[in-house]
């Protein structure tokens, strides 16, 4: 992958609209990753890329507008490939927060896209003897429990997948 913050190229592909191409390897092996800025009252950047490329992403932001008015991320879905970027890289921020284990930001992350899935569908996964559904966290041994209500969605726990399997059956 690169290293070069001078290797992402930015176009503007429609007014506001920013896509920021970064290509990496060479010759067969060669791939791109590419994320689109939106620019207005509110700038949201799609698409993060892999953690290690974010530099040059933050440098191709900074030749459109400052990072720091930077609003919001999106993605279509959670793989480090789209969500690699950490909250931690944002100006200002150590790389590490005291106290905190390197893969806290990409577990509050993860959570966070889940409960936004169950949200979007909460019937898209199966039910449970129990009636709960649940959802597991795709780089973390971790489930998302939760009860589909007439007027709520309620998160029962963010268990262990394989550690004491069923402790919150009681809840």
């Amino acid at each position: 992958m690169t290293d070069s913050a001078a290797e992402a190229r930015v176009t503007e592909v429609a007014n506001g609209i920013y896509q920021l191409h970064t290509p990496v390897g060479e010759g067969k092996a060669a791939f791109s990753f590419n994320q689109y800025l939106l620019v207005d009252d509110a700038p949201l950047l799609f698409h993060t890329g892999p953690r290690r490329l974010f530099p040059a992403v933050r440098v191709a932001i900074a030749r459109v507008m400052p990072v720091e008015r930077l609003r919001y991320v999106a993605f279509s879905h959670c793989e480090s490939d789209e969500c690699g970027f950490s909250p931690t890289s944002t100006p200002g921020s150590s790389r590490r927060s005291p106290g905190r284990k390197p893969g806290a930001a990409s577990w509050r992350l993860q959570t966070a896209v889940v409960k936004l899935f169950i949200a979007e569908a909460p019937g898209r996964w199966p039910s449970t003897r129990y009636g709960t559904r649940r959802v597991r966290l795709t780089r973390f041994p971790y489930l998302v429990v939760y009860r589909d209500e007439p007027t709520r969605i309620l998160v029962v726990a963010i268990a262990h997948a394989k550690q004491r399997p069923g402790y919150w059956r009681k809840r």
